[in-house]
């Protein structure tokens, strides 16, 4: 059995998320959604600081809607609800008890966990397009730079996830309580 515990801020900028819940996002890659694209980005520190990196340049929080940061260890979800503040959740499979202002929702106990792997857009161009970084093409979505070195020509990369599975209903059938980003790979 596994326990998934859950703790969970609202009204918070996506930058103080990142910086409260540092200590549990080390070598933390995240998944960004603007108005404008999709990026992934490297979780860094900067002058003291947080700062979301894809490839050499900073991300700019003010303009994400949403975002999913992890690592194997936690996923820290954020969803911009109003004027660029929203909602903060960070799962992860052992308890926090350091956690300042923030409130612990609801532990999924798991009856077991399934791995699964998506295969993202695009093939590998074998593009050297910065340290550490890989480029992925698709005619029909165009270009996806990822944090992963060497995705050789034609190659692909995936995105890691675990299913949390439990009883639910009446009859106890098993379905899935929850999925957590895990890396990529």
């Amino acid at each position: 059995m596994t326990n998934l515990y859950g703790y969970a801020k609202d009204r918070i900028k996506l930058e103080e998320a990142l910086n409260r819940f540092s200590h549990c996002l080390e070598q933390a890659i995240g998944l960004f959604y603007s108005v404008n694209a999709c990026r992934f980005g490297k979780i860094d520190r900067k002058d003291g600081r947080i700062v979301v990196m894809h490839k050499q340049e900073e991300i700019a929080l003010e303009g994400v809607f949403e975002a999913r940061v992890f690592n194997e260890a936690s996923e820290l979800r954020w969803l911009n609800e109003y004027g660029g503040t929203g909602t903060a959740v960070l799962l992860r499979e052992a308890p926090i008890d350091d956690i300042k202002e923030m409130e612990a929702i609801e532990t999924i106990e798991a009856i077991a966990t399934l791995e699964q792997t998506y295969v993202l857009w695009g093939e590998g161009t074998n593009a050297d397009i910065d340290s550490g970084w890989s480029r992925l093409a698709t005619a029909r979505v165009g270009k996806l730079d990822v944090p992963i070195a060497n995705v050789g020509k034609n190659g692909r990369v995936y995105l890691r996830s675990r299913e949390y599975l439990g009883k639910t209903g009446q009859y106890s059938n098993v379905c899935i309580l929850e999925e957590r980003l895990i890396g990529i790979t």
